[in-house]
């Protein structure tokens, strides 16, 4: 019985290597882009994060948010694993957001469609 003790612990640890190693790997990748309301109170953002699943595989999600400038959640919608990339933020430029000029909503374009978030609570 003393004899499978180091060969217990040797398997353990490196179980342990792997699963650190798996939480490293998995770590998410990620991009976006915000602007300001005209009137400066709020700031919407869109972000796409992309990673390895633990078990293997990628995921895609984007998230799109509207908060206040000091940091209050006002609207968030998040998008699991769309069916194709919705955006590039370095070269689709400022256009993505959109702010309505009465700071009510913004509008985020994407490739296949658009997303509006209302600003109002």
């Amino acid at each position: 019985m003393r004899k499978s003790i180091p060969y217990i612990s040797t398997l353990l640890v490196f179980a342990l290597i792997f699963v650190l190693f798996r939480f490293i790997a998995s770590v998410p990748a990620g991009a976006g882009r915000g602007i300001n309301s005209p009137d400066g109170k709020f700031i919407a953002e869109a972000m796409s994060l992309e990673g390895e699943k633990f078990w293997g595989g990628i995921y895609t999600c984007y998230n799109f948010r509207i908060q206040t400038t000091n940091g209050d959640l006002i609207c968030h919608c998040r998008l699991n694993d769309p069916p194709q990339p919705l955006s590039d933020w370095y070269n689709d430029g400022d256009h993505l957001i959109l702010w309505e000029t009465n700071n009510s909503s913004v509008t985020f374009n994407f490739k296949g469609g658009h997303l509006n978030l209302s600003a109002k609570p």
